[in-house]
């Protein structure tokens, strides 16, 4: 449906973005962040980019699964091999490398071809509901996306802009196998479920390992922290956890440190890099909440922009990922003249390989320290103790990459959308020119 063709009730203003219109009541009770634009465009492309590449992992692992029945159906009496796990992540090492197999050995069993999977997404504070109705509409490979708020006014305005952009529950008419016969309903599942109801308790509903779903975003107003717990229990292995914090007040300042404490467990910095230590604040919170339940995330993408964070990252469940956590967390020594600064990691790693079959040993051992005296070696200014934050990787150079790749691709189509009342002129430049000015490059990073 166009805009032009859109009859917008009284009461009722038409707001159109990208692809999808939406209606919002004049009097507010649906919230709705014109500025976020940009945000829910990015988000579109990361998660397209993550589905894909989820796709991509899943077609190696069922052409090696086809590979290894070829290969006992050759030769039914040869015994299966133990499988290997690899020191990063949950890479099962088969007995079949298929890198060295020709394109006929390839070829699975019955001639089958892959089949690209759907994922579910939930957003758990959904409001107008226009960031589901975007990724519905947007991202080919979405099965359906929850749609959450807890305000019976925003549950209503999602209901009502879910059907405007004709995603609720289609009843279609199929002729009976003679004339005479009566016509049969068939009904389509809405692509956008809208449910009322506390986020926690929705997400928590989700946390049994059949139930979780593949993406999982928060974008609340303020802090994201309660919301976390929740979150991180209820997304798949190999899933992707989307975070919004609005509250930067707290996370990039030295106003309220009891504050940044409560929420995130750490103490902010005050220096020109304070938004990058925001950053290691959130992602500190994701990761030892995601510990707590034997899970780990994987940082793919983490932004700072006007007020407030936006990180992307993949959480899985491995024991030794789990390990590595504490070397990926630190305290800081910052400098109160000069800024500079100096890391205490809490934890040393010690690995150790397995070599019959490949498994790698983890021991852990404390941090020592301090590693710096209370005055800063190069200006002889007070020290300030910031953190703990985590202290490892806060991009992921390949998924970045292909981010802006994606991003490039679609700039036709209106992608990333730069809106000139919310951003200085001098950065109003193009998209991905856009991203890059946002990504905080670090060498260890």
């Amino acid at each position: 449906m166009t805009q032009a063709e859109i009859t917008v009730p009284e009461g009722f203003k038409l707001h159109t973005e990208n692809t999808s219109s939406i209606l919002l009541p004049d009097n507010n009770e649906a919230f709705l962040n014109p500025v976020q634009e940009f945000n829910r465009d990015l988000s579109v492309a990361c998660i397209h980019t993550w589905g894909a590449m989820m796709n991509e992992e899943k077609k190696r692992k069922w052409e090696v699964k086809q590979a290894r029945q070829a290969k006992r159906a050759e030769n039914p009496t040869e015994p299966k091999r133990q499988k290997i796990i690899q020191p990063e992540g949950n890479t099962v090492v088969p007995d079949v490398n298929v890198s060295n197999m020709t394109e006929e050995q390839k070829q699975p069993v019955n001639n089958l071809e892959y089949k690209e999977q759907k994922f579910v997404i939930l957003e758990a504070l959904s409001a107008t509901g226009l960031r589901s109705i975007r990724y519905a509409k947007e991202i080919p490979l979405v099965s359906y996306v929850i749609a959450n708020d807890l305000s019976p006014a925003a549950a209503a305005a999602m209901r009502r802009n879910v059907e405007l952009n004709g995603l609720g529950e289609q009843v279609e008419s199929v002729p009976g196998p003679s004339d005479n016969s009566a016509a049969k309903p068939k009904v389509k599942p809405a692509k956008v479920k809208v449910n009322e109801g506390d986020a926690c308790s929705l997400m928590y509903n989700h946390r049994v390992e059949r139930e979780r779903v593949d993406v999982v975003d928060l974008d609340p107003y303020g802090t994201a922290a309660p919301f976390v717990d929740a979150a991180v229990q209820c997304v798949k292995d190999g899933g992707l956890l989307c975070v919004t914090c609005t509250d930067l007040s707290v996370l990039a300042t030295v106003n309220y440190p009891e504050k940044c404490y409560s929420n995130y467990g750490g103490v902010p910095v005050r220096a020109e890099y304070c938004h990058e230590a925001a950053l290691r604040l959130v992602l500190h919170t994701l990761s030892t909440a995601a510990a707590r339940y034997g899970r780990y995330i994987h940082p793919l993408l983490s932004l700072s922009i006007d007020f407030y964070v936006r990180l992307w990252v993949r959480v899985g469940t491995q024991p030794n990922e789990v390990k590595r956590a504490v070397s990926k967390t630190s305290t800081f020594y910052v400098c109160s003249g000069c800024q500079a600064f100096y890391e205490q990691p809490f934890g040393r790693l010690t690995e150790t390989v397995h070599q019959p079959s490949g498994n790698v040993n983890i021991s852990v051992k404390a941090g020592v320290g301090p590693n710096v005296s209370d005055k800063c070696p190069e200006c002889n200014s007070t020290m300030h103790i910031a953190g703990p934050m985590w202290s490892g990787a806060i991009h992921d150079v390949d998924f970045v990459s292909r981010v802006l790749e994606h991003v490039v691709a679609n700039e036709s189509k209106n992608f990333l959308t730069l809106l000139s009342t919310s951003h200085p002129p001098e950065w109003l430049v193009t998209s991905t020119a856009y991203v890059r000015r946002w990504m905080m490059w670090r060498p260890h990073c």
